[in-house]
């Protein structure tokens, strides 16, 4: 479950094994979101330690722990396609594996979320 306020935010992330997530805004102001195609996982990567190679130095798995933001006008600079969503009371998001996404909250809302997995996600 997630309580948002004005201006909380959530950082660049893909989610545990790059599994698919879903997030439900139950009620209250708006999400905004920012999300990056998995093709271009990698360069994400790469454009997050070209821009703060010092903070990568020190803690090289830093886009693990949900602390790395940076803004989507840099991102698509660098050649990365970003898209955008404002997620309103009583509707969903769907995020892909491996797919980087981050955002915030334009107010007080509550929103739950929980990581599932299909067929496609499991090898063959």
């Amino acid at each position: 479950l997630y309580v948002g306020m004005c201006f909380s935010c959530f950082c660049w992330h893909t989610e545990d094994h790059w599994i698919y997530s879903i997030n439900y805004l139950h009620w209250g102001e708006p999400k905004t979101w920012y999300g990056v195609p998995s093709a271009y996982a990698d360069a994400l990567e790469e454009t997050m330690k070209e821009q703060a190679p010092e903070l990568f130095d020190n803690q090289p798995d830093l886009m693990h722990h949900l602390a790395t933001t940076m803004s989507p006008s840099l991102l698509m600079k660098n050649g990365i396609p970003v898209v955008r969503t404002d997620q309103c009371a009583g509707e969903f998001v769907v995020t892909f594996p491996r797919a980087y996404h981050a955002g915030f909250n334009q107010g007080f809302n509550f929103a739950e979320a929980v990581n599932f997995s299909i067929a496609d996600w499991l090898p063959v």
